[in-house]
């Protein structure tokens, strides 16, 4: 019988440990990395960024701003990078959010004194991955011994009902 209680509670702590670490990797699956904070848009900026990228306009005038963006996309699987060109206009006292995965570069030109960039790279932590192994076998070892100790229950049960 002691044997049973080890193997549950063995396995209900690894199982709270397989929840930790999902509410980990949940809330942290990105972290945004600054390239360029508040970059005022009165000149061009051109960047080679490899990678996702998440980029914050905001107009702090009060006139519209616009902007012309040039982003060089790879194409998944292919060698093959494609500029693709993108008009924004930001209203007034506003801001604009904006993600681009997989890019290889980018190009922002615009002539507004109010208007500021500001340009994260979006990358995965380091312990991303080695926490996902870690979840999944803690998961699956959890459940292993969950089970082993319920077949254990059940044997006690039918050891007891034979006598």
């Amino acid at each position: 019988m002691s044997m049973l209680n080890k193997y549950l509670k063995i396995g209900f702590t690894l199982g709270l440990v397989t929840v930790f670490l999902a509410l980990m990797l949940l809330l942290g699956q990105y972290s945004l990395i600054p390239i360029t904070l508040n970059h005022n848009c009165s000149s061009s900026l051109t960047m080679n960024i490899t990678g996702n990228v998440y980029l914050i306009l905001n107009n702090t005038g009060l006139i519209n701003a616009s902007l012309t963006m040039i982003t060089y996309q790879n194409i998944p699987q292919t060698n093959i990078t494609v500029p693709q060109e993108y008009n924004f206009t930001i209203t007034r006292l506003n801001s604009t959010r904006l993600v681009f995965l997989d890019i290889r570069g980018i190009e922002i030109n615009c002539s507004s004194s109010y208007l500021f960039i500001n340009l994260y790279a979006v990358k995965r932590p380091l312990y991303y991955y080695p926490a996902w192994i870690l979840m999944l076998f803690s998961f699956l070892i959890s459940i292993a011994l969950i089970i082993m100790g319920y077949i254990e229950l059940i044997e006690a049960k039918v050891g007891d009902l034979r006598s």
